[in-house]
């Protein structure tokens, strides 16, 4: 199993002190340009929004987007975290696809801006193809020390309405 156009993932974020129930669609993927995107909706993050959702791009980790180069050579410490990790690394072979992912803006106000919740930083996933699930970190950075915060999504099926998530 690969993921698709319009698959969707349900899991946890986790940080030392909370997490959150976080759901995952991808929206569109160019195999040929190594890229993807779609949207986050992260539940009971911010004080405000119950649910607060997040468009992100990704970049698959491949022939176009190397593990790291000169400006990004701090990202193998954080790509070694990874199941499966290898410099001879090839997504067309590999049970793994590895994405660096961006949150953008948040929806549907790309203006709108909280102290609860960050997208200032990056994700840092794995794509596990005999599990169909995905594995990461998101990192960033609070009082200049970089934080982490674990990921897990699982797929769901297009037929289960809402989210059930206990915390």
């Amino acid at each position: 199993m690969i993921f698709e156009n319009g698959s969707k993932y349900v899991g946890e974020q986790l940080s030392i002190d909370n997490s959150f129930c976080i759901e995952m669609k991808i929206d569109n993927i160019n195999y040929v340009e190594e890229v993807l995107c779609g949207t986050f909706k992260i539940y009971n993050s911010d004080k405000t929004y119950i649910k607060l959702s997040t468009y992100f791009e990704a970049l698959i980790i491949g022939n176009l987007h190397p593990f790291y180069t000169e400006e990004t050579g701090e990202d193998k410490e954080y790509w070694k975290r990874l199941p499966g990790y290898s410099d001879s690394y090839s997504f067309k072979y590999s049970n793994y696809i590895y994405l660096k992912m961006k949150e953008l803006f948040i929806l549907p106000d790309a203006s709108y801006n909280t102290s609860d919740a960050s997208i200032d930083g990056c994700y840092y996933c794995c794509y596990c193809k005999n599990l169909d699930c995905f594995i990461g970190h998101y990192l960033y950075k609070n009082e200049n020390r970089n934080l982490s915060q674990e990921i897990l999504l699982e797929r769901i099926n297009e037929r289960t309405k809402g989210v059930a998530c206990f915390v």
